[in-house]
């Protein structure tokens, strides 16, 4: 075996491997009611295991799973100018000009930004989340015309997260990441309009989070209000998790070449 794949082969069956078998059992026993809703991208890795386990009749799920091909960039945009939304996208580290933080937290294409903001504000300079309440004034008078700018892409976020049954009242939707903060839960508990829970391997904010009128319930299977500087000795290998999803699917449904043999050598029996 190449060394390459015998490193992998290792870190599957010396901790991927053991830690997948726990997070699966953790899933069992939590998803009574619900639907297993897998983030992109890390929750690409849970999406193939549940399946794998299934088709060997080795857990039992009310529900298939789904995989959701959402980023946290493609909410923001898509709710872009929410009171409830806007103080978590400015909350997490930044530090730059407007423009920038414009293309990079919201995902906008120069031709918007230049077409909807003045080059004057475009050329301020923030750090976030330090001037989190700076840069909601600096926008405030342009809210209207970015939420007319991204309302096509609220309206297609909405209509995927229905096709994908989201909205199905008789099952509370169960996100399934690595973690941590829940970001992506909590936004989608907003553009739900329904309390959500979420199972990952490790939450640093756990329990109960109210987004407007509804709550998102966080839980860790490993480990509970730690963080990357806590000195949390679980983080270090799950950054490689994060690397190998690097080799999830593309939005537009492809895989990056090597995709397959990667699985199989972490998911080998």
């Amino acid at each position: 075996m190449q060394a390459k794949s015998r490193a992998l082969h290792d870190f599957g069956s010396t901790f991927l491997g053991p830690a997948l078998h726990c997070y699966a059992a953790s899933i069992e026993a939590e998803v009574e009611g619900h639907l297993p809703v897998c983030l992109a991208r890390e929750g690409w890795c849970f999406y193939r295991l549940l399946q794998r386990l299934e088709r060997a009749s080795l857990i039992s799920l009310p529900h298939a799973p789904i995989y959701l091909r959402v980023s946290r960039t493609l909410l923001f945009r898509a709710m872009l100018g929410d009171p409830a939304i806007m103080p978590m996208a400015l909350g997490n580290d930044f530090s730059g000009s407007v423009l920038d933080l414009m293309r990079k937290r919201f995902g906008l294409q120069l031709h918007e930004i230049f077409s909807t903001l003045p080059i004057e504000l475009l050329r301020f300079t923030c750090e976030l989340p330090r001037d989190q309440a700076l840069v909601q004034q600096w926008l405030a008078p342009h809210m209207a015309g970015l939420a007319r700018l991204v309302e096509p892409t609220r309206e297609a976020l909405r209509a995927y997260l229905t096709q994908c049954g989201l909205d199905d009242p008789d099952r509370r939707p169960l996100m399934l990441d690595l973690g941590y903060s829940g970001t992506i839960q909590k936004v989608l508990t907003h553009v739900l309009g329904r309390d959500t829970s979420g199972l990952y391997f490790i939450a640093t904010k756990p329990g109960d989070a109210a987004v407007g009128t509804h709550h998102a319930h966080l839980k860790g299977v490993f480990h509970e209000g730690v963080g990357w500087r806590n000195g949390c000795v679980m983080l270090e290998p799950l950054a490689a998790v994060r690397v190998t999803a690097d080799r999830a699917p593309r939005p537009d449904g492809r895989y990056p070449p090597e995709t397959r043999w990667r699985l199989r050598v972490l998911l080998r029996p």
